[in-house]
Parts: C-alpha cells; structure tokens; sequence
C-alpha cells in the first residue's frame, strides 16, 4: 500500500516513524515547506521530499494521504486529497468547527472515499483497560471520572498552537480527545459545562460533562506548565477506584478493597506508541474495507461537544446536549 505524508512537524514525525515499523508499506513522498524536517523524514522512510503538495501529487502515485498539519489549514489539503480520490488520515478534530467537518464529510461521501481520523489515545493500554474494567463492572457503577493533562505549551509551526483564532483553545485541541474517549468509555453526555482562562503563555480548561447514566466528568488540561507531560486519570464506582498517572508509572493500575485487605493488580506497558496501533488498524479498514473503530461521527459530536463547551465558557451557563439535533 502506497502512503504520501504531508506535513514534517511532531505529528509528522510520529506517523514517519511508525509507518517505517508497520512494513509493507511504501511511503512515496513527504511533503513539508521547510526542506530540512522534509528531507529528514524523506531519509527515514527512504522516500523523496518535496516543497509543495501539489508537486509531491504530480510524480507519485499514492494510496492514502496522511494530512498532518495544523488544523487551520488542514481542510484545503483534506479536501484536495479527497478529490483526487485519495482516502486521508488525518488527526481529531479534522476541522477547525463542525461545518468545515460537515464540508468533508460530504465531498468524501461524493467522491466514495474514506477518511480516518485519529485519536491516538483510542489505542493506548491503559484507555483500553479503563474501558474494559468499567465494561466488566470491575468498579461498579462509576460515578465520578477526573482526567488532567498538563505540561508545556505546544508551539507548533510559526507558534500555531497559542494563535486562539488558529487553534481555537485548549478545549478544541486538547480536551476534544477526551470527550471523544469519555463517550466511547462511559456513554452519551447530557449536558455541558465549562471555564477557561487564558493569559499570555498560559491557557487552562476544564470542562464537566454530566452523563446520561448521571454520572460527572471532569476533564481539565493545562498549557503553560514549567514541568514535562503528565496525564492522570480517576474513576471512581461504588465497587473501588481505578487510578492511572503517567509521571509515577507506564502500567495501568487497579485497586480494589477485599474486606480489610486492598489488591492492587498492574498491566504491561505498551511495546508500539498508540500512532502505530492507529495506523495499523486504519490500514487494516482499508484494505479490508472494514469500518473504522474511531467512527467519523464520533469525532464529529466530539467537535459539537467541544463547541458547546466553548458556548459554555462564554455565556457561563451549562449547555444541553442531550436536546441537541446530533446529526
């Protein structure tokens, strides 16, 4: 299967480097505007880099194209890609608001080609754990959820990332990926209801969503931290607490009370980065011509959600989404 890359930043590299793990795949061009992060990744995936798209697309002949880029100009080269009748894989949001989604959508529907969005945490261990704990009832009903995510803040090309009118926030680049996976964990959201306060360097969310079984989670992120990554994770059910960080750990650990007595069980760390799993399993789609597990839809209400937790922020009110025309 043939595979052209567009875009050599941090994303860019994470797909050049386990597209050269997966095998039997041919990478016939990557593209960037800068010429060193093109050749470097053209010299790992021993392909040929090119300037521009429109010259990489003129002299190869690929598959798939991999879109890689900001997510301010990423629908352009989407949309180009789809009407060459090439399937796109691409990372969540897809687009910059639900009607640039509905856009691509729709011309990948015309033209009967699929695009695969990433979550790259949908392949995580620890993700899949947490979802198959809860699915077991290994901590009974769950009725509170808490994930944070901190660290430095992203720059990205030109410093994208803290451009609010490119990146549009924190909640829609970093927290939509939580909402995505709390509805794959957990189930339908009810109602929204955010804050956000951004300063210069600085730019921190957290966004509650109520469940439709009742439950509450909360999710907050935090761009502007001094200190390296960190993402910690709780759920807590009438039957024990599962509990994960990835500063103290890379297993997934379960605790449990057993009368007077609490059994703490860990499982391995994973041996690809969730980019490879992700990668495998779209390639998979494609040439089975399965469906996806990260469903377009999904990713679509994700993005609606993130928006109404964007509402949330500025009216300072609870959004309904239970209510909603979810397409």
């Amino acid at each position: 299967m043939k595979v052209a890359l567009l875009g050599g930043g941090s994303l860019g590299n994470q797909y050049a480097h386990s597209l050269c793990e997966l095998g039997n795949i041919e990478v016939t061009g990557v593209c960037d505007v800068r010429a060193e992060a093109a050749n470097e990744l053209a010299s790992l995936c021993q392909s040929i880099a090119y300037a521009s798209y429109e010259e990489m697309m003129a002299n190869t002949e690929p598959d798939i194209v991999c879109v890689c880029l900001p997510t301010y100009v990423q629908k352009e080269y989407i949309l180009k890609a789809i009407n060459q009748g090439k399937h796109v894989i691409c990372e969540a949001p897809l687009a910059a608001t639900t009607a640039e989604a509905e856009d691509i959508m729709t011309a990948a529907d015309a033209k009967g080609v699929k695009i695969f969005i990433g979550v790259a945490e949908r392949f995580s261990p620890y993700y899949r754990n947490l979802k198959d704990k809860i699915a077991k009832g290994s901590i009974g009903n769950v009725g509170v959820t808490h994930i944070q995510h901190s660290g430095p803040s992203p720059r990205g090309c030109e410093n994208w990332y803290n451009d609010e009118s490119k990146s549009k926030g924190i909640i829609q680049k970093r927290l939509i990926h939580d909402i995505f996976l709390m509805r794959w964990v957990l189930g339908e959201v009810r109602s929204v209801y955010a804050m956000q306060r951004t300063v210069s360097g600085i730019d921190y969310a957290v966004v509650t969503l109520r469940l439709e079984t009742g439950g509450i989670v909360n999710l907050a992120a935090h761009w502007g931290d001094p200190e390296p990554y960190r993402c910690r994770i709780e759920a807590a059910g009438n039957k024990g607490v599962i509990r994960y960080d990835s500063r103290n750990t890379n297993s997934f650990e379960l605790k449990k009370q057993q009368g007077s007595a609490t059994t703490i069980t860990a499982e391995s760390p994973m041996l690809h980065s969730p980019y490879f799993y992700q990668l495998e399993h779209f390639l998979d789609c494609i040439r089975l011509g399965t469906d996806s597990q990260v469903a377009v839809k999904d990713v679509h209400q994700a993005l609606q959600i993130a928006e109404a937790a964007t509402r949330s922020v500025l009216t300072g009110m609870p959004v309904p989404w239970g209510g909603m025309n979810h397409g």
